[in-house]
């Protein structure tokens, strides 16, 4: 937190933000950490017009004491929560938590992925992912 502290206040005195990388291979302090998230962001696989390896460096303060738990209630629309039982990044496990903490109607596809990236652009797990959240 002191390093956080620090970050704020060079903000407040110079106005200045401060960014880290959002994807490292070789860990901190990006966001996204280690091989798996390179292989995918900043490569042609997962190009996108105006993307820059880069995120701000308080943003990481708010993810790391992001309370998703007590949120979750509020959540009312019908939901998609989709994991595959590969991804290391997320458990099955917190999927199905934040599955049975949603009081309203829900979906919760657990696909045969072999990592967290999967699940963004192959059609593998993609299309019965969109076919759940098609009927939830």
């Amino acid at each position: 937190m002191e390093t956080f502290a620090g970050i704020a206040q060079r903000r407040h005195a110079t106005g200045e933000i401060e960014y880290r990388p959002a994807v490292d291979p070789e860990g901190m302090p990006a966001g996204n950490l280690g091989p798996e998230p390179a292989a995918y962001h900043g490569t042609a696989r997962g190009a996108r017009p105006g993307w820059e390896n880069r995120r701000t460096a308080l943003s990481v303060l708010q993810e790391l004491t992001l309370d998703v738990d007590s949120h979750v209630p509020l959540v009312t629309a019908p939901t998609l929560v989709a994991r595959g039982r590969g991804d290391t990044a997320i458990p099955v496990a917190d999927a199905v938590a934040v599955h049975a903490a949603l009081p309203g109607p829900k979906e919760l596809p657990v696909l045969d992925t072999v990592d967290h990236i999967g699940l963004y652009d192959d059609d593998t797990y993609v299309e019965p992912v969109g076919e759940a959240g098609r009927t939830a």
